[in-house]
């Protein structure tokens, strides 16, 4: 009679969850997010589960709330209870040191880091001061978050401070001290490099006016002045867009005037943003006849928000020219005519054809002839 009377009871017991199953169903109502953590857990001796919040257990009956009212199961039919997140919450005595501990441990065992960390945190305010169990949990905590380490070395400092000695933690205590103490070393030396740069700080033919393309023998460019802040430092910068055409090259000009023997070299810095590298050249005119010089041209790889720095140097032998029958093979002027050797207007070249792109250019040395 009692196991009739048991097997009928089970019977209802589906029945009232397969209805609520098609009720939710027909409303759409969604499962809840992580359930399994959040809301009770009613494990039944046939292996059945409800997701519920517990009203009242005693020793004959379980009530239990669902979706669409309250429930009462037989205690007979109900193996284990597990409480979720919002009835441990509900049922935590705040002031219970113990208590709270017990609970941020069980929240991070679950995975649930935003909970365990207030918990911990709550605990540490309750924590005696000979106990270091909540601090070394708020420790860790911190330490699993991104960008948290710094407070985690606080508290690490702490446990260490109430007499804690885990070999590990102590380490891992030792390794942040370290870091940091190295991050600090570094950003005290990027602020003194940061106040040296503002100090030094000076602009270059970059920031000059008078840039100008060579549309007879060169493909079209157009150019503007940009701020970039860097080191800083608010630093003009020439923006190039060289656009493709019928020339091998596109280029900017200016005229300048300086001596080669002077200034055997010349530097600067090149950013390339686009997703491909441009082949890059000088060419200077030098003299009273403005006699045309080229360099070898130097690849500038693409690196997005990257400065290389590329140099050409005036005394080496393989420049063309027409006296080269424009082979690299030719050295600027001649010894013995100085003037041969002046610089009248400098060139930057990008070898690009049929392709448009954009190159920044900074700290184009100013030389001129004194």
């Amino acid at each position: 009679m009692v196991q009739a009377l048991l097997l009928l009871i089970g019977m209802l017991i589906m029945l009232v969850a397969g209805t609520a199953k098609a009720l939710a169903a027909e409303d759409s109502v969604p499962a809840p997010i992580d359930h399994e953590h959040s809301q009770d857990i009613i494990i039944l001796e046939n292996g059945h589960r409800f997701y519920a919040k517990v009203i009242q257990a005693t020793g004959r009956v379980v009530t239990i709330n669902m979706p669409h009212g309250e429930v009462q199961l037989p205690r007979a039919l109900v193996a284990s209870i597990h409480l979720g997140l919002e009835s441990r919450l509900r049922l935590l005595d705040e002031n219970d040191y113990e208590a709270v501990l017990a609970l941020a441990r069980w929240c991070s065992e679950r995975e649930l880091m935003d909970e365990a960390l207030d918990l911990a945190q709550r605990a540490w305010d309750l924590e005696p001061q000979q106990e270091y169990r909540a601090v070394l949990l708020l420790a860790r905590l911190l330490d699993a978050r991104e960008g948290r380490q710094l407070e985690a070395l606080t508290y690490y400092r702490h446990y260490r401070d109430r007499g804690g000695s885990d070999g590990a933690v102590l380490d891992r205590l030792n390794e942040l001290e370290q870091h940091y103490r190295s991050y600090e070393e570094a950003m005290q030396a990027y602020q003194q490099q940061t106040a040296s740069a503002r100090e030094n700080h000076m602009e270059g033919l970059e920031a000059r006016e008078n840039w100008q393309d060579d549309p007879q023998y060169a493909n079209e460019v157009t150019w503007e002045h940009r701020t970039v802040h860097h080191q800083g430092v608010d630093n003009i910068v020439l923006a190039i867009t060289y656009h493709g055409g019928s020339h091998d090259k596109a280029t900017i000009r200016r005229a300048r005037t300086f001596s080669i023997d002077q200034h055997p070299s010349l530097s600067f810095l090149i950013a390339n943003p686009e997703d491909a590298a441009i082949a890059v050249s000088l060419a200077v005119k030098t003299g009273p006849s403005y006699t045309y010089y080229e360099s070898r041209t130097v690849t500038v790889s693409p690196e997005e928000g990257q400065w290389q720095r590329i140099e050409f140097d005036f005394t080496s032998t393989d420049w063309k020219s027409e006296a080269s029958n424009w082979g690299h093979s030719a050295s600027i002027g001649t010894a013995d005519d100085p003037r041969s050797r002046e610089v009248r207007e400098l060139q930057i070249q990008f070898h690009n054809r049929n392709r448009q792109g954009l190159v920044l250019l900074d700290a184009i040395p100013p030389f001129r002839s004194p």
